[in-house]
């Protein structure tokens, strides 16, 4: 009776470790699911006339994103910025660099949104929209730049184009990742 209990315990050990081993092999080869921030940025021809440029994309966290700022991160970091991602797009001989940040909060994502908007406000061209939330863009030095505070996230959007379509551009990209937003943050539904 012994020797029949040690084939009957080897034999289910051995079944327990194979689906072990089994399950991890099929985690390790399964794809890491895609970080919200980058889900976020638009994809070639969402915003007209504008496509991805080839192998731009960078992600980062924590002190990862220094992948993204050379320097100047900590700002980001202390001001609650968990993740972000970034991509340049081209529009002819134009270019776009859009990043999207995940704050730690909807109230640290508001507070860092105001910090830029309390000295970009000083820039002649400056101009509010509503795109569903609170954004602006405005032109200087041969750039335009917008910034949206939508829920945790904070997009930021320089759009290096001659004269004012830049600002136009900067929009566009501004509505589409605002849009998106709105989809992947449903709100609660109240309870019956």
């Amino acid at each position: 009776m012994p020797r029949k209990r040690f084939w009957i315990s080897l034999l289910t050990a051995s079944a327990a470790l194979l689906l072990v081993n089994t399950a991890l092999s099929l985690a390790a080869k399964s794809p890491k699911p895609e970080p919200d921030v980058v889900k976020l940025l638009p994809k070639s021809g969402y915003v007209k006339g504008w496509e991805v440029y080839p192998d731009t994309l960078v992600y980062g966290s924590g002190k990862g994103l220094t992948d993204i700022y050379n320097g100047g991160y900590e700002l980001y970091t202390k001001n609650g910025a968990l993740d972000a991602a970034q991509q340049i797009y081209r529009c002819k001989n134009d270019t776009a660099i859009i990043t999207v940040h995940r704050m730690e909060s909807i109230r640290a994502g508001t507070r860092f949104f105001q910090y830029w908007k309390k000295s970009d406000k000083k820039e002649r061209s400056f101009r509010p929209l509503r795109v569903l939330t609170d954004c602006y863009v405005y032109t200087a030095d041969g750039a335009a730049s917008g910034y949206l505070i939508r829920n945790r996230y904070f997009v930021t959007a320089s759009v290096y184009m001659k004269g004012e379509s830049g600002g136009s551009a900067a929009e566009a990209f501004l509505k589409d990742i605002s849009v998106k937003i709105g989809k992947l943050v449903q709100p609660a539904k109240p309870r019956k």
